[in-house]
């Protein structure tokens, strides 16, 4: 299974890391700022998903949401200082 993670930045654009990550959700095709591989059992999964590309990041708070091929997991607010 994959796992996509898209992170928007302070002023709401998409973080990409040159990866050309995709997916679809609901049948439409949506960029991700990077994607990973896992195999999940039916258990919790411990990951980390590394976002290339970016020098540098900026103060501001930033949105990451992370998808499978079939929904939405969550979403968070980062603020960088």
């Amino acid at each position: 299974m994959k796992v996509y993670v898209r992170v928007m930045d302070p002023d709401g654009a998409l973080v990409l890391d040159g990866s050309d990550a995709s997916f679809k959700i609901k049948g439409e095709t949506v960029l991700a700022s990077a994607e990973r591989e896992i195999d999940y059992q039916g258990t919790e999964v411990e990951l980390s998903v590394y976002v290339a590309g970016v020098d540098p990041f900026v103060k501001g708070v930033y949105t990451v949401e992370v998808y499978t091929d079939k929904s939405c997991l969550g979403s968070a607010e980062v603020s960088l200082r």
